[in-house]
């Protein structure tokens, strides 16, 4: 039957489907020009008591960008759940950009502090656990003649002795979905 059309002895179909979704977990964090904080958009916790709370599964709900964003919380947890897991968080800058250019060459040390600052106070991990380098521009480094470039280039990397604490998020839910979807009584 057509849409809208009425039907004497409907058949009503539910299907339940387990959808399983995949994001990677990027091992970079980006700051604000001439910014060694943590930016905004970050979804960062407030306190150790906070951090409980904090579900990966969940994450289903967000894009990956928005999986992104929580991508501090995603190592934290990680590094609670894996103990003898250690980090390298090495901070870099933009040698073009003018707020980089201007701040003190010292910032991209700053970055990776503040990172790993987030991580001790908030998830409670050890500083030992956690290394902090610096660098001007990053290892791989973007072009640095475009604005894009210059961005990408205002980062934190996280490098670890434990690949599974970068592994791709994987989050599970259960769609339902009716046929018709539609019933008028």
């Amino acid at each position: 039957p057509g849409s809208g059309e009425e039907v004497s002895a409907p058949v009503v179909a539910i299907q339940h489907v387990r959808v399983t979704a995949v994001a990677p977990t990027l091992n970079y964090l980006f700051f604000d020009d001439g910014s060694s904080q943590i930016p905004d958009r970050y979804h960062s916790y407030s306190s150790i008591t906070d951090t409980k709370n904090f579900d990966p599964s969940s994450l289903y709900k967000l894009n990956a960008l928005g999986i992104h964003y929580e991508v501090l919380n995603i190592v934290g947890k990680r590094m609670q759940e894996k103990p003898t897991s250690k980090i390298t968080i090495t901070g870099a800058r933009s040698i073009h950009s003018p707020g980089d250019s201007a701040a003190a060459s010292d910032i991209s040390l700053l970055r990776a502090e503040h990172a790993a600052k987030y991580l001790q106070d908030e998830w409670g991990i050890a500083p030992s656990r956690i290394r902090v380098k610096s660098r001007a521009l990053p290892e791989r480094a973007s072009d640095e003649s475009a604005t894009t470039g210059q961005a990408e280039n205002r980062r934190i990397e996280i490098t670890t002795n434990t690949p599974s604490l970068l592994e791709p998020i994987e989050t599970h839910r259960l769609e339902r979905t009716a046929t018709p979807p539609k019933i008028s009584f």
